[in-house]
């Protein structure tokens, strides 16, 4: 049971989790959802990716096909003094080759499934990192939005006095965003009545 278990464990966070998260990432950029379903989503990822164990699997199997051969040759060499000229006289008729003139020495290598899932994590990095970005950036502009909307509301009730003076603010090195960057994959969201579709339950908004 307990190997079971441990390989259960090894499948759902290497192979499903992994798929669950390109799925939500997915939804996240191409369907449009309100900022409530948004939230929730990005809770859900929060989740998930806490259990994404890909990385760790990969960097295992890479130490493993660096160190297992040495290991491996102290595992049982020493209980078989008594064949090792069994194992010399195999090897000198050629009936074994030299490296297998041992009682176990273990060498592995990668194949071709490893390289995929090395290049499989390093897309879904990419992914992750991109839509998480394009996500905040969004999150930064409506939250800006709806500062302005509220600005705008004071200053309508504000009474503006001739003797108060205006102050000059300190201006900021400007960052650029990933909006700056990747242009050429975003559009504009519609605004209707001042308040982006986003902000209102059961909108549509467009990344």
């Amino acid at each position: 049971f307990g190997h079971a278990s441990m390989i259960l464990l090894l499948l759902i966070t290497i192979l499903l989790v992994p798929i669950l998260l390109v799925v939500a990432l997915l939804i996240l950029w191409f369907v449009p959802l309100a900022r409530s379903k948004r939230n929730r989503m990005m809770v859900f990822l929060e989740i998930i990716r806490t259990w994404k164990f890909l990385e760790v699997y990969i960097f295992a199997l890479l130490m493993a096909c660096w160190q297992l051969g040495e290991i491996s040759e102290f595992l049982l060499n020493d209980y078989c003094k008594s064949l090792e000229n069994t194992l010399r006289a195999l090897v000198y008729y050629g009936i074994v080759p030299g490296s297998d003139g041992q009682c176990m020495y273990l060498q592995p290598n990668l194949e071709p499934g490893a390289f995929a899932l090395m290049f499989g994590s390093a897309m879904l990095i990419l992914l992750n990192n991109f839509v998480m970005q394009a996500e905040r950036k969004q999150h930064h502009d409506l939250g800006l939005f709806q500062t302005q909307l509220q600005r705008r509301k004071q200053l309508k009730t504000e009474v503006c006095l001739p003797e108060k003076k205006c102050t000059i603010k300190k201006i900021e090195a400007y960052n650029p965003k990933i909006t700056d960057t990747c242009r050429f994959l975003f559009r504009r969201v519609d605004v209707q009545i001042g308040v982006p579709l986003d902000f209102r339950e059961g909108s549509k908004t467009v990344t």
